[in-house]
Order: structure tokens, then sequence, then C-alpha cells
């Protein structure tokens, strides 16, 4: 197996010089960076990445965390799969390996968030949907957690957030229906309480309550962000007394669940029932008819955090404090005037 002293060998220099190289250190002359690199790639020379983390304290690798219930894999969520590109990619540019944590949450107070970190295997940490606790926040601040927060409230000052305008790009949504005519409208909300989900449901009563429009509790449904959800809310949904004329979904994936379920049922969307979605999935795209939806810049969120998380590790320029992305509307046929 090639060693950091055979590269050190054959490019005339130290051992020492190789390790900086190796671990990014910027106190070596750019002749002899590219020199080093060279030979490595000719030699195929791998660092052993235990013995680098000991020596330099960077092990080379961010962590993904997201506690999620046992049902939900990052994988199949059009969410989350939107967002993990976006890191990966990013990773890829800064020379980063992802580790995406396999753990789930089994009870309210026993994720156990920072274990990558902890047990060395990633240099810092990207939050999911996180839903910190006080004890947890206070653990990031008094360990000095690297990390980076996805999807969730300002928990402090010094702790980054990416998010987007979940509540004004619902509120605008819901204004849209109601310019078309609609005063009956339900919301498919999750049951798995999340931040960005609690906002789409804020501008959702605030489009309601600024246009006067009443709202009917049982035109409120909670699923759990799978299409099954969505099939089993419009079965609810159609078995009130009083339905709704447009159902707005905290999710595409819930979305596309009620619109499936209505083509089984025999209901014509948008003709019997307006559907409207979040995210602007692939998914979104290419299901007829296509949905009405908020598109959610999620690769460039992932992104960002990303980028934000690798310059801190990095020692670069301080980070945002948050960064927030507006959603801009596509428009779809799953909806019309009435």
């Amino acid at each position: 197996m090639i060693t950091q002293k055979e590269v050190a060998k054959r490019a005339g220099v130290s051992v020492m010089t190789v390790s900086r190289v190796i671990n990014g250190n910027p106190n070596v002359k750019e002749e002899t960076r590219k020199k080093i690199l060279r030979i490595i790639e000719e030699l195929d020379y791998h660092p052993n990445s235990a013995a680098r983390s000991l020596s330099s304290s960077k092990i080379g690798s961010i962590g993904i965390v997201a506690p999620l219930a046992n049902n939900i894999g990052l994988e199949s969520n059009p969410y989350f799969i939107g967002l993990l590109r976006g890191i990966e990619w990013e990773g890829i540019n800064r020379g980063f390996d992802i580790l995406i944590s396999t753990q789930r949450r089994h009870g309210e107070n026993d994720f156990p968030f920072f274990r990558l970190f902890f047990e060395k295997k990633a240099d810092g940490l990207i939050f999911l949907s996180a839903n910190f606790t006080e004890k947890e926040i206070k653990t990031i601040q008094e360990k000095k957690i690297p990390c980076c927060i996805v999807g969730e409230k300002q928990i402090s000052a010094d702790i980054p957030v990416v998010d987007s305008k979940n509540r004004e790009a619902m509120k605008t949504l819901v204004q849209h229906l109601i310019e078309l005519g609609h005063k009956k409208i339900g919301f498919l909300h999750s049951a798995i309480r999340t931040y960005h989900m609690e906002e789409r449901f804020a501008g959702f009563q605030e489009a309601i309550r600024e246009n006067n429009i009443d709202f009917d509790p049982d035109w409120l449904y909670y699923g759990d962000f799978t299409e099954e959800s969505g099939a089993q809310a419009l079965d609810t949904l159609l078995s009130r007394k009083s339905r709704p004329t447009a159902i707005v979904c905290g999710t595409d994936s819930m979305a596309l669940g009620v619109i499936r379920r209505a083509r089984e049922l025999g209901i014509k969307i948008p003709e019997d029932l307006s559907v409207t979605g979040f995210d602007c999935t692939p998914e979104s795209r290419v299901v007829h008819p296509s949905l009405a939806t908020m598109a959610q810049p999620l690769v460039d969120m992932g992104r960002t955090a990303a980028e934000i998380l690798i310059d801190i590790l990095e020692k670069r320029d301080p980070p945002p404090s948050r960064i927030e992305f507006d959603i801009p509307f596509v428009d779809g046929e799953s909806i019309t005037e009435i």
C-alpha cells in the first residue's frame, strides 16, 4: 500500500508538506501543491481516514440527520430527495463525503441527534426538520457542534438556518383559489408536526381570514406526508355532510394520493374537485391532471446548507443567521374556476 512517505519521496518534499496538502492547509506553495496532487494521482494514493482524523482532527464528511418516523425514508420522500441532491452536489464540489444517519425517532426525547459527530464519523451536521428541545440547542452551543438546520424556525442567532417562505407561499396559493371563486376550501395537514407544515397552515388560515371566508373544521384532515394518507383524506372528506370544492394539500405527495383516489372513485379533477400541492416534485409534473403547486427550491436549499456548513468547517466568513428562499406558484390542470 502506498504511503505518505513514498509520495513525499517522489515529490522531493517532507511528509509534513504532503500532509498539509491532503488536509487542505493553505501554507503550501501552489506549484508544490499541484506537484504533490499530481503524484498522489499517479501513485493512486488514498489517505487513511482514521489516521487523517487523528492528525488533523478532520474526517472529510458531513452528516445528514433527520428525526423522522419509522415509515418515512429520506430516499423515498420527494422533499428530502431534493434537499439531499443539493447537499450531495456541494459535497462533491468541495471534496466532502455525505453520511446519512439511519436512525429513526421512537419517542419524543430519545433521538440521537449528535451521534455521528460525537462518534467522529462526521465533521459537522445538517439537520432536516429537527424541532430541537432547549436541551439539544444547549448541547450544540456548549459543545460547539458545527451545523446548519434546514426547514426550521430560528432557534439561536449563532445556529444558521436555511428555509423557504412557506407561510407567504401558501397564502399566495390559497388567494389564487379564492380568486377562482372557491369559498369551500379544505386543508390536508400532517399529524407529524414540523415547522414548515405549521407555517403552511398558518398561511392558509391568514388567506381564509383576510377574505372573510368561513372554514369548516370538518374540512381539516391530518395525514403523514404519504400518498396513502392523501387517499384516506379524500375518503374522509367525501363522507362529510358538507364537502369542499377545493383541497389544499400541505405536500405534493399527499396531493398525488388525493388525485389517484379520486380517479378510482370516478371523481373528476378539477371539474368536481380542485386540488393543490406544495413542493413541485417531479411527480407533480407527470401526473394527470398536472398538479397546481408551489415550487420550493429544494436543491438550492440543500446546496446552500452544505455550503454554509463547509464554510464553517473551513473557517471562512461567519455564516448568515438565516437564509430564506422565495417559492413561486406553478400552475396546473388540477384547479379550475367555479
